[in-house]
């Protein structure tokens, strides 16, 4: 008799993960693939909006600062900015996700949808407020009113000369970089009340793509609940909606720099080279946005090579290719910025020249300010208990030796940014120079926490990536 050969049946091939750590290696599907559930069905649009709106703003004014160098149409920026825009909508779907992000709303327990419904509910609240402070502010407090708003009517206008930059005349700041006065010149182009309007809500709309790009990169290392959570606790930190309602730059500034701490943080835990991309352009667009960010970009870009250096078991080769990359995306968007400013040598009025005689000259200052920092840190009625509560999660974690290599990582840069930024005041040019710290430390401060947040959950719970 002849035998029957009885058919082999392979199991479907699963997508490709092998550049993922090895807890999620078996567990990876591309977002957007069939059966997706609500937990990364949610995170994935958030990343895309959050994307588009970061990235998009970045390259339309930086592309708008080259054609007004070049004389050049706006159209010309407007287009790239399209585009951009576009790029940031279709890269989101491409991130592999844990499976978990496959659950249904019904998969989820109830403890975790109360803290889902109720941390979405303070996060739609404090949007909320930031619009309200927004239209009812209209731009005109503080240096909304004098630093960035003038600019943004001056290049709605076209009206802002080239000597600008270099006359002692103006008391606007024409050392600091364009982003935020870039994106609202379009706005100033329409008649008012409505130019007026939504030109104001350029910070409240960084605000909300801080949000929601938060959102999923927690929703990546934890729970849509624990993603909801920490999203929650950083929308909650009182300045956060304020200065985003009146048009600061430190919110954008902190969009910028705390989304690119997280994407290091999501290249130290999944090793996917789309993130270590996101953080080097998200790092220049920090430096694009205020004069803070080239301090923020260049820690993290040496958080970014110490953690390289670790890496040993991976290929010389292919780490320095990973810090020559994300360097090469950071100088990306603000390129033409650094180089007008190497060339022209914008007037700055705040600081004394950056030298040792200076530093030497001014350490009596030191003790004040290094008293400022808990001290500020301490006042309950503009800080609430965030800046305590980091802190004795972050004392607790290190009792406990709980804290892993990439909580020191970003300990050691939240340490750094703030101390660095605190050090600042010792070149100041203000007289008395502790009025300066007293009017600006909390905003700088608040540019940093994105990160203590990033510090504040690898503190408190550590991701399901750790081996």
């Amino acid at each position: 008799m002849s035998s029957v050969k009885t058919p082999t049946i392979r199991a479907p091939r699963t997508p490709r993960a092998s550049s993922l750590p090895s807890s999620w290696a078996r567990d990876a599907t591309p977002t957007g693939a069939p059966g997706m559930g609500a937990a990364g069905t949610i995170a994935c649009r958030a990343e895309a909006v959050g994307l588009a709106w970061a990235l998009g703003m970045a390259i339309f004014t930086a592309a708008s600062f080259v054609c007004y160098l070049a004389d050049l149409p706006v159209a010309t920026a407007t287009g790239a900015a399209l585009l951009a825009a576009a790029a940031g909508l279709l890269v989101g779907p491409r991130v592999p996700w844990p499976r978990r992000a496959d659950a249904t709303w019904a998969d989820i327990r109830v403890g975790s949808r109360v803290v889902y419904v109720l941390s979405l509910g303070i996060v739609l609240i404090q949007v909320a407020v930031a619009v309200w402070v927004a239209t009812h502010s209209l731009l005109r407090h503080g240096d909304a009113w004098t630093v960035w708003s003038p600019k943004a009517r001056l290049f709605a206008l076209g009206r802002l000369p080239r000597g600008y930059f270099t006359s002692h005349v103006w008391s606007t700041h024409p050392d600091y970089p364009l982003n935020l006065p870039l994106a609202e010149a379009p706005f100033f182009r329409l008649p008012d009340p409505l130019g007026l309007t939504l030109a104001s809500l350029v910070g409240a709309g960084c605000l909300v793509a801080l949000l929601l790009l938060f959102y999923a990169g927690m929703a990546r290392l934890y729970d849509c609940a624990m993603a909801a959570l920490a999203t929650a606790a950083m929308a909650l930190v009182p300045p956060m909606a304020v200065l985003a309602g009146y048009g600061y730059a430190d919110v954008p500034l902190a969009l910028y720099g705390g989304a690119s701490a997280l994407y290091l943080l999501l290249w130290w835990r999944c090793r996917q080279p789309r993130d270590l991309a996101l953080m080097g352009l998200l790092a220049g667009g920090a430096i694009w946005t205020k004069k803070e960010g080239l301090l923020m970009a260049v820690l993290l870009l040496l958080a970014l090579i110490a953690g390289e250096a670790a890496r040993r078991q991976a290929p010389r080769r292919a780490r320095a290719l990973a810090v020559l990359g994300a360097t090469a995306a950071a100088a990306l968007l603000p390129l033409p910025w650094l180089v007008f400013s190497l060339v022209a040598h914008p007037v700055g009025r705040d600081f004394l020249p950056v030298t040792p005689a200076v530093f030497v000259a001014h350490l009596g200052r030191l003790p004040t300010i290094a008293a400022s920092l808990p001290r500020e840190a301490l006042n309950l009625r503009r800080w609430g208990p965030f800046w305590p509560i980091v802190g004795a999660a972050v004392a607790i974690a290190l009792a406990s030796r709980r804290l892993g290599p990439a909580g020191w990582g970003l300990l050691l840069l939240l340490a750094a940014q703030l101390g660095l930024d605190g050090m600042g005041y010792v070149f100041s040019d203000w007289s008395p120079y502790a009025a300066h710290i007293d009017t600006s430390l909390y905003r700088l401060m608040l540019q940093a926490v994105p990160l203590a947040v990033l510090l504040l959950v690898e503190a408190v719970r550590a991701p399901r990536t750790r081996r």
